[in-house]
């Protein structure tokens, strides 16, 4: 800047100006089942700087503050979207509203004749069902005794040591890994 006053007299002052980049926001999530935690990750970048500032808003209007990661669990299927806001320590400002489509579970059930016997075999009846043709890949039953088994509909026989009562639970996972359980 240069000025001169009614003089004639002149002075200069001279100075320069930073000028960084916009930051831009981004993210990624794992797989999103209902009724699980969802991990969220940005991927935000800025050129020259760093991001110091992120903003999570999520559709049941919690925010998260201050943090690169961040978890949230969608109770239900269904599509969502989710806003990150990054600032850089220029305090340039980028945000971005991403759908995430929270997938459901599948349906855990069975069946069984209720009225066993010590030291006779009973037979559990499978009857998940699989969700938006994702099959069911693994099948993990509780006894309720300390036994388990990883078979689709096993035959289970309670010795002369567990006369009583027993919850039985059957939990399923689909080959993305959503899962749910049922108690009998």
């Amino acid at each position: 800047l240069d000025v001169r006053n009614q003089f004639g007299c002149t002075a200069s002052i001279y100075d320069t100006i930073v000028v960084t980049g916009n930051p831009s926001a981004s993210f990624v999530s794992n797989i999103p089942c209902a009724n699980t935690p969802m991990v969220f990750t940005s991927t935000s970048t800025t050129p020259g700087g760093s991001i110091n500032k992120y903003t999570w808003k999520f559709p049941d209007g919690s925010i998260v503050n201050d943090v690169a990661t961040t978890s949230k669990l969608f109770p239900t299927a269904g599509n969502y979207n989710v806003k990150l806001i990054v600032t850089n320590t220029s305090g340039c400002v980028d945000s971005i509203i991403q759908p995430v489509n929270v997938l459901s579970n599948p349906i855990a059930s069975f069946t069984f004749n209720r009225s066993a016997c010590q030291l006779r075999p009973i037979a559990f009846n499978n009857t998940s069902i699989p969700v938006n043709g994702r099959p069911i890949t693994t099948y993990k039953w509780n006894f309720g005794n300390g036994d388990s088994s990883n078979l689709r509909s096993p035959v289970y026989q309670y010795d002369a040591r567990f006369i009583g009562k027993y919850p039985i639970t059957l939990t399923v996972s689909d080959a993305l890994g959503c899962s749910s359980s049922f108690t009998d």
